[in-house]
């Protein structure tokens, strides 16, 4: 499975698919498993920072509304409780090089143009998540 292009956002043709989660990402092509990505050993995450974004008047006062004002990259290796326990510089695009990263983290880097997120959910009789449907270009 290659998906070199995307009607509105071609991607370079990749040499290597990278996994930038803390987990296996398993990829189906309709209900067969087309290939399954072990974790890489570096994960990429994002942290963000939420403040004050508006307030909302009602006849009681006022309510709060807050927002992602700042979202950060980051990248690391992960530890056992939490997501990135040794930061290290994030990383910059490599030539023929894709990682396969979380939405959320793909939102933190719009500009990426080397980060793919999983495909629709799968999802096995009990209703637990086996794995996605193909990737997704963000960017789209």
């Amino acid at each position: 499975m290659t998906m070199l292009h995307a009607s509105s956002a071609p991607l370079p043709a990749p040499q290597q698919l990278r996994n930038g989660t803390p987990h296996e990402v398993v990829i189906y092509a309709g209900t067969a498993v087309e290939q399954v990505l072990a974790p890489s050993g570096f994960v990429f995450g994002s942290q963000d920072d939420y403040g004050l974004v508006a307030e909302l008047m009602t006849p009681d006062g006022p309510v709060p509304i807050t927002g992602i004002i700042r979202r950060t990259l980051l990248f690391g290796r992960p530890g056992p409780r939490v997501r990135i326990a040794e930061p290290l510089p994030v990383p910059g695009e490599e030539p023929g090089v894709l990682w396969v990263v979380s939405a959320h983290t793909a939102a933190a880097a719009p500009e990426r143009r080397d980060f793919l997120t999983p495909g629709q959910p799968v999802y096995g009789p009990t209703g637990r998540q086996l794995g996605c449907q193909g990737l997704r270009n963000p960017r789209i």
